[in-house]
């Protein structure tokens, strides 16, 4: 069934949206803490203004208690890009090795069907494209590398370049890689949401902050938001 079209649809005009409202709080988590920093310290000359749930000195304790917080986030973070970089590496010389170790094995059995048997053995995987690689999960290269020096020593490679004192100390090294990388995650993922509670805090306490200077100053309160440091036009 069709439709008459209005005339503004005729016209080629459409009406226009109107434009969000934009909140007193912002979205972003750095402006948050700062708008809340302005806040507090405009609540301190306004000892008059109270909330009977929360003092200004009590939301001052929590905002640097949560300064602190942010700050080690960062600093566990920051950790984490040079352990990537590590074990791209570790991985990288890994790979290379067990190209080799693989000539090693083919040039023992003269030939590659004779090999492939033994390639298990040194935890060496078949793959659905039908290629022989070292597993990529980090877990599972965990538990192949200890196959790898039981097997270069069984098989006699032992004293090669990629022989028992290069896998050992690549079994040692990345173990603490991986680990390293496992514990500053699980930091990390707990102070992301750490300071996603207190976000959620801070916030609760800027907009009862915002509602008792409405209240306060019914005429004002938009000049006196912006002395707070809770305004729009910051963000």
């Amino acid at each position: 069934m069709e439709t008459t079209p209005t005339n503004s649809e005729k016209d080629g005009n459409k009406i226009p949206k109107k434009p969000s409202k934009k909140g007193n709080i912002s979205t972003k988590d750095a402006d948050v803490f700062n708008q809340a920093v302005d806040a507090n310290a405009q609540w301190k000359l306004n000892p008059d203004l109270t909330l009977r749930w929360i003092t200004q000195p009590d939301f001052e304790k929590f905002l640097t208690n949560s300064q602190i917080n942010f700050s080690d986030r960062l600093q566990i973070g920051s950790i984490r890009p040079s352990l990537t970089s590590d074990l791209k590496t570790a991985d990288m010389n890994i790979d290379e090795a067990v190209s080799v170790v693989k000539t090693y094995i083919n040039k023992k059995y003269e030939k590659t069907k004779l090999a492939i048997p033994h390639y298990a053995a040194f935890g060496i995987i078949h793959t659905k494209s039908n290629n022989y690689i070292f597993p990529k999960d980090r877990d599972l290269r965990l538990r192949a590398l200890p196959l790898m020096i039981k097997a270069i020593t069984d098989e006699g490679f032992g004293n090669e370049k990629y022989g028992t004192t290069f896998w050992t100390d690549t079994l040692n090294s990345y173990e603490l890689l991986v680990k390293d990388a496992s514990t500053t995650d699980g930091l990390v993922s707990k102070k992301v949401g750490d300071k996603d509670q207190q976000l959620l805090f801070i916030k609760k306490v800027l907009n009862c902050i915002v509602g008792l200077v409405k209240i306060n100053f019914p005429d004002t309160y938009q000049t006196e938001l912006r002395g707070w440091g809770v305004q729009k036009e910051k963000f």
